[in-house]
């Protein structure tokens, strides 16, 4: 009896010990279960990565494609455009004031060039890129500096004046620019052409641009001593306070906003915010009232026969 209990218990050991007397757990079977899940979700998940990544390679290229296509035509090419590069005050001579407009003449914008004539009032002399400065008002002219800058002599009161009540509003103005001399346009505008060759265009072509980029000696507003550029002559001066006091207060002493915005083929100037120009308080606020820039002005005045 007792060999044959010793010999059971023998035999039950050894089956635990070799694995033959039990059967596989179940916690076994379900590690494997587990792992095939895991594998499973982790194939899913590529699959859907990969299908998520081709949808946003393909709305992109649609995306690019329409710009491509529509935005050419939304926002016009380069000739539709006109180009202006402003000009930091930097202290240096600035040369690409007054800067001429490609944009066509209707018939009456040419009939006004044509038939405006000069008028004996000093502060109405007219000048722009197809109206020469008459050398009968530069004789007549005195050129004094004030505020650090030349000017005709005629304006520096009614400047003062302007310029002590923006002050006492709590407006900066400051001039960046106001008279310059027939020969020192005659040099920007040499320069311009000089570099224009050396760039590698001919002759024709060089004076040609720099006609455009530079008003030639004697058809600058700066030649006549009335005219001032304000606050560092940038497109940005329209955003300003100082630009708003000047639209609502300028006319008040006699100066209006030269090159206004929309006026472009009238004046044959890009619209200039910062460039102010002296006609005389009664002319400046006419001026004002009718929203007429100084060419449409002359040629109101001429038609009234005054």
């Amino acid at each position: 009896m007792r060999s044959n209990y010793h010999n059971k218990r023998r035999s039950s050991f050894t089956s635990k010990r070799s694995g033959t007397g039990r059967k596989k757990s179940s916690g076994f079977t379900r590690s494997r279960k587990c792992k095939r899940k895991r594998i499973g979700s982790y194939e899913a998940f590529r699959m859907r990565s990969k299908i998520r990544l081709a949808i946003g390679c393909t709305v992109t290229a649609a995306v690019l494609l329409c710009g491509f296509v529509f935005l050419p035509g939304l926002f016009g090419g380069k000739d539709d455009q006109m180009s202006f590069h402003p000009v930091e005050s930097t202290g240096e001579i600035q040369d690409t004031w007054e800067q001429t407009t490609s944009l066509e003449e209707t018939p009456k914008d040419e009939e006004l060039c044509l038939n405006i004539r000069q008028r004996s009032e000093w502060n109405l002399v007219l000048v722009n890129p197809k109206v020469e400065l008459p050398e009968s008002y530069l004789s007549s002219s005195q050129i004094v500096t004030a505020f650090e800058m030349e000017m005709d002599s005629r304006i520096e009161k009614p400047y003062t004046q302007m310029y002590k009540a923006a002050v006492k509003d709590g407006i900066s103005l400051w001039i960046s620019s106001c008279y310059r001399s027939k020969e020192l346009q005659k040099e920007l505008y040499e320069r311009e052409i000089e570099e224009n060759v050396k760039s590698g265009m001919s002759q024709e072509e060089a004076t040609a641009a720099a006609d455009v980029a530079v008003a030639r000696p004697g058809y600058s507003e700066h030649n006549t001593g009335l005219a001032i550029d304000f606050n560092g002559v940038t497109m940005d001066f329209e955003n300003t306070k100082a630009f708003q006091w000047l639209q609502e207060n300028a006319a008040d002493y006699g100066f209006v906003l030269r090159f206004p915005k929309g006026k472009e083929s009238i004046t044959h100037i890009m619209y200039e915010p910062w460039h102010y120009r002296y006609v005389g308080v009664e002319h400046a606020q006419k001026m004002k009232e009718l929203d007429m820039c100084l060419e449409e002005y002359l040629y109101y005045l001429q038609e009234k026969g005054e």
